[in-house]
């Protein structure tokens, strides 16, 4: 099951309070399984975390990306791994995000999965 897109520069909201609410279980759900099994949300072990990152001095490139990326293999229960997504063909893109849990990036067209 997928989420709508949340956008924020929106008048009208593109996503209802249930919406937000099955979202939110769902956060809940990937990075704490304590509070999950709290609300009754079973655990999936590992989650798989994929940042995506650009090309280096490029606009919404992650400039501290050795950092971000030790600190989340420091997660208990977390598998991270950082992507340059136009290093891919189109169906390994694709695979890759399917394989995902959650996605990290700057704003831009490569989060557009």
């Amino acid at each position: 099951r997928g989420f709508p897109s949340f956008r924020y520069d929106l008048h009208a909201p593109q996503a209802t309070v249930r919406e937000v609410g099955f979202f939110r279980a769902e956060l809940v759900g990937a990075l704490d399984p304590v509070q999950a099994s709290a609300i009754g949300h079973r655990s999936r072990a590992p989650v798989q975390v994929l940042v995506i990152q650009r090309q280096p001095e490029q606009a919404r490139w992650i400039s501290n990306l050795g950092r971000l990326m030790r600190a989340l293999r420091q997660v208990p229960g977390i598998v991270s791994r950082a992507q340059r997504m136009e290093s891919l063909p189109l169906l390994g893109q694709f695979a890759l995000m399917a394989a995902s849990d959650v996605l990290v990036g700057a704003h831009g067209a490569g989060l557009a999965w």
